[in-house]
């Protein structure tokens, strides 16, 4: 007789009472994360100020080069250009002596008063003459007044070319470019081989940034002057342009 299986130990599934396990509550999901780009936008826009500003200081410094170099460059012209005038020019007027003469008169040194007036006098005899009154006035940088009297010898055939001569730099001193390469040009057509006629119109052509004519310019100023040092070293200095 066999043995019924609740007896021999053996215990079914229907029997066996299932105690649960501990239940996993799902796992919640996290908040969407949300990117605040404000940070980063600012970031980027304060790199571009940053590198706008250095932009901005570059073209500045640049500019600032270029027109201390135009003043040297103008100095030197204007020095050589003294050096090279044959005759000798006062470059205190009559009038200015004048002055003098009356100070000295007011404090007594007669003598001194003396002297002034026959230099006034002297150089009132020369400014018959517009031409030397126009260099003593450029010679002085007084260049408006040199203009006036400069132009006075356009009349005179003999005076015409050096006239035109100066009254190009006296222009080009006072920053009448226009001018100034009208004057030059003038001046051209009368002694073309002059080298400083042509530094004059390179000059004119680096400020407008025409670099190419500058050096033209600059060459053909060497070409009759090998010993121009303005035409050598502003050629020198064009040439990365």
């Amino acid at each position: 007789t066999e043995t019924p299986e609740s007896e021999r130990g053996i215990t079914t599934v229907e029997d066996t009472q299932l105690t649960p396990g501990p239940t996993e509550s799902p796992t919640p999901e996290p908040p969407p994360t949300v990117i605040d780009d404000t940070d980063n936008s600012s970031e980027i826009t304060s790199q571009r100020w940053t590198q706008m500003t250095w932009i901005l200081v570059g073209v500045l410094g640049v500019s600032l080069l270029l027109i201390l170099y135009l003043l040297l460059i103008r100095a030197r012209l204007k020095k050589r250009i003294e050096e090279q005038e044959d005759a000798h020019i006062d470059t205190v007027l009559a009038s200015e002596y004048k002055q003098l003469g009356d100070l000295a008169t007011e404090q007594g040194n007669l003598r001194l008063a003396r002297k002034c007036y026959r230099k006034s006098a002297h150089l009132e005899s020369i400014g018959e003459n517009p031409y030397k009154t126009g260099l003593a006035y450029f010679q002085s940088e007084q260049y408006e007044d040199a203009i006036i009297e400069l132009r006075k010898c356009l009349q005179d055939d003999a005076l015409k070319p050096r006239a035109y001569f100066y009254l190009a730099y006296a222009h080009l001193n006072i920053g009448d470019f226009e001018k100034a390469d009208e004057f030059f040009r003038e001046a051209l057509q009368f002694k073309a081989d002059d080298p400083y006629i042509h530094v004059g119109l390179g000059v004119i052509a680096q400020s407008r940034q025409h670099y190419a004519q500058a050096k033209q310019h600059y060459r053909k100023a060497l070409e009759y002057d090998p010993n121009c040092q303005e035409a050598r070293e502003n050629l020198q200095r064009l040439q990365d342009y």
